[in-house]
C-alpha cells in the first residue's frame, strides 16, 4: 500500500526525526526510486558515510537522482538477524507504446553492512526507467 503523494522535495537523505511515511517513499518506488533502508541504530555512526553514498549514487545515469536512504520502522518488522540495509526496487515492464504495465515486482537486498559497490551494482541492475511509472515524481 501506498499514499497518493510521493515525497517530493529534494531530499536524498532522512534521519528518525524527519523521515516521510514508508507508505510515502513506496509511493516513490513506483516512479523509479531505489531506497536504501537502514536499521536505526545505525544512523548516528554512518551519517556522513550516507550523505557521500547518496551523492555518489544519484550522479549515476541509471538512478537520475532517484536513490533515497532513509530509516526503517521498525512497526513495519524487523529486519532479519545480522541485517542492518536493505534495498528495495519497485520494477515492471512497462510499454510505452501502448502505456501497459505488465510484471511488477518488488525487489530487495538486505546486507549486514554499508557498501558502495553493493549499492552501485543493484542501481545498475534495477534502473530508475524499470518501474510502472518512471517519468512521473
Amino acid at each position: 500500500q501506498h499514499f497518493a503523494v510521493p515525497a517530493v522535495d529534494k531530499r536524498r537523505v532522512y534521519t528518525v526525526a524527519d523521515a516521510p511515511r514508508i507508505e510515502t517513499l513506496v509511493h516513490n518506488l513506483e516512479h523509479g526510486y531505489t531506497i536504501l533502508w537502514y536499521d536505526r541504530s545505525v544512523e548516528k555512526e554512518q551519517a556522513a558515510s550516507f550523505e557521500a553514498l547518496s551523492t555518489k549514487i544519484n550522479a549515476m545515469k541509471e538512478s537520475a537522482n532517484k536513490f533515497i536512504i532513509s530509516p526503517w520502522d521498525p512497526a513495519y518488522g524487523a529486519f532479519p538477524e545480522g541485517k542492518k540495509y536493505a534495498l528495495s526496487h519497485w520494477s515492471a515492464d512497462y510499454d510505452q507504446a501502448s502505456g501497459k504495465v505488465s510484471n511488477q515486482r518488488g525487489l530487495r537486498q538486505l546486507c549486514g553492512g554499508l557498501n558502495a559497490t553493493v549499492v552501485e551494482n543493484f542501481v545498475k541492475k534495477f534502473p530508475w526507467s524499470s518501474a510502472p511509472e518512471p517519468g512521473a515524481a
